[in-house]
């Protein structure tokens, strides 16, 4: 019994200094943390708005249909030849959308 004690005690030995050298365990290594900002300080940085979740996904997918509309026809404008029309153009266009107005034809 007592050879079987002293050989679990050696293996349990080994496998905790094993574990705290291995590199994935950050073993020896100094810990840095990443992010200085406690959750509290992180949200305090966020805009406050009175805005639901599904709300702002609908204003966050049009936002980015719009994007995906314009650089199609900043793609379409440029292979007809009219890119330098479309750059001149192109702020009156996407500020009338970001308004809600309709777009300028």
């Amino acid at each position: 019994m007592r050879s079987f004690l002293l050989t679990s005690l050696d293996c349990f030995l080994h496998d905790q200094m094993a574990r705290e050298r291995a590199a994935k365990r950050g073993g020896g290594a100094a810990i840095i943390q990443l992010d200085a900002l406690t959750a509290e300080q992180c949200f305090a940085l966020e805009p406050a708005t009175d805005e639901t979740p599904d709300k702002a996904f609908d204003r966050r997918w049009a936002a980015a249909l719009l994007e995906q509309a314009l650089a199609r026809l900043d793609l379409e404008q440029t292979e007809a030849g009219k890119a330098e029309l479309f750059i001149r153009l192109k702020p009156f266009v996407a500020e009338a959308a970001r308004a809600g107005q309709p777009s300028l034809r």
